[in-house]
């Protein structure tokens, strides 16, 4: 497997038969956090309605945090935004922070991040959720990055069906 670069190692992971969700989100590092979410058979030419797209400030009393918190905080922003897309079911996250996918898969991470991972097992745990999470590149979280930055023209040119 050592001439089989990492990326076609991680897409061989296949989405969980039951997924019912795949979601992207990103922090710009700064006041911005972005995501989207996909359903089974869906692409980005698929989205035709803000619903299925979030981009928003980070509250003022989380922004001088450490990006790790803000990394977790977008996916906390996410499953908390689309659960009712979501409830009893599975979701695949595509993550381009490695410490967020780490932690998501162990269940703990040092630092700031700690309170965001705790409120995501609670709230996974309450509503039923199965998360799988992978790590992207960053290239390949394109949309996420976007809706973070609030980028609009890229916004634009990712999905232009919306």
């Amino acid at each position: 497997m050592a001439d089989v670069p990492p990326t076609m190692e991680r897409d061989q992971t296949p989405t969980p038969p039951t997924a019912n969700l795949r979601l992207w989100t990103d922090s710009s590092g700064q006041k911005r956090i972005g995501g989207y979410f996909l359903k089974p058979g869906e692409t980005l030419s698929s989205i035709h309605t803000p619903a299925h797209l979030f981009s928003t400030t980070v509250p003022q009393r989380h922004k001088a945090k450490q990006i790790n918190f803000k990394e977790m905080y977008a996916v906390l922003h996410a499953l908390r935004t689309w659960t009712t897309e979501s409830r009893a079911g599975r979701i695949k996250l595509h993550c381009d922070n490695e410490a967020v996918v780490a932690a998501l898969a162990k269940g703990s991470i040092k630092g700031q991040a700690i309170s965001a991972l705790r409120q995501i097992a609670m709230h996974i745990a309450l509503h039923d959720i199965e998360l799988h999470c992978i790590w992207i590149p960053t290239k390949e979280n394109a949309l996420a990055d976007a809706l973070s930055r609030w980028d609009t023209e890229k916004i634009a040119n990712l999905c232009p069906n919306l």
